[in-house]
C-alpha cells in the first residue's frame, strides 16, 4: 500500500470518528437537556406546559435548519464540512442559552438553536463521509451503520448521565455537553 492511499485511508477513518463524535455529541446533548427541562422550568417559576413548548420549538429549528443548510450546501455557499463546523458553534451556543437560562424566552432560543444546528452536525456529517466512500459501495453500509451507532449511544447514554451530573449541579450537565461539542470542534477543524 503507498503512502498516499494510507493517508486517504486514515482520512476517511478520521473523518468517520469525527461524524460519529458528532452525532454522538448531537443526541446526548438533546436527550440530556430533556430529563432536566421540569427542575430548569421550576428554577424559573414557569410552568410544566412549556415542556411541549420547548420540545416542538426544537422541531421548527430542525426544520428550519434542513432547509436552510439543504440550500446552502446544494448552492455551493458553503461545504458541507464548514456547515458541519458551523453547526457545532451554534450547538455550543444552545448549551450556553440553557446553561444561562433565567427565563423562558432564552430557553426558547436555545432549543431553537440546538434544532437548527442538529441538522449540520450529523445530517452534513453524513453527506461529507458519503463523498468519501462514493466509489466504494462495498464499504459505506458498515461506515454508515458505525456513525448511526453513535446517534443511538448518545441517545441512550444521555438521561442517564444527565441525572447523574445533576445531582451534583444545575451547571455539571451543560459542562459535559460544552466539552463534548469541544472535542467534535478540534477534531472536525
Amino acid at each position: 500500500m503507498s503512502i498516499l492511499s494510507r493517508f486517504q485511508t486514515q482520512s476517511k477513518h478520521f473523518a468517520v470518528a469525527v461524524v460519529f463524535l458528532g452525532g454522538f455529541t448531537d443526541l446526548c446533548v438533546y436527550s440530556i437537556i430533556i430529563p432536566i427541562i421540569p427542575f430548569v422550568l421550576e428554577e424559573i417559576h414557569e410552568p410544566e406546559s412549556w415542556i411541549g413548548i420547548l420540545l416542538a420549538i426544537y422541531g421548527l429549528g430542525v426544520i428550519v435548519g434542513s432547509f436552510t443548510l439543504g440550500l446552502m450546501v446544494s448552492r455551493k455557499l458553503v461545504s458541507k464540512k464548514l456547515g458541519m463546523i458551523g453547526s457545532l458553534f451554534v450547538v455550543w451556543a444552545s448549551i450556553l442559552f440553557f446553561a444561562l437560562g433565567h427565563n423562558i424566552w432564552m430557553l426558547c432560543i436555545a432549543r431553537f438553536f440546538q434544532g437548527l444546528a442538529s441538522c449540520g452536525v450529523w445530517v452534513l456529517g453524513l453527506a461529507l463521509v458519503a463523498d468519501l466512500y462514493g466509489g466504494e459501495e462495498d464499504k459505506i453500509g458498515t461506515v454508515m451503520g458505525i456513525i448511526f451507532s453513535g446517534l443511538s449511544m448518545g441517545m441512550l447514554l444521555g438521561p442517564p448521565i444527565s441525572g447523574w451530573l445533576f445531582t451534583y449541579g444545575r451547571q455539571w450537565p451543560y459542562v459535559f455537553c460544552a466539552g463534548l461539542v469541544g472535542l467534535d470542534l478540534v477534531g472536525g477543524c
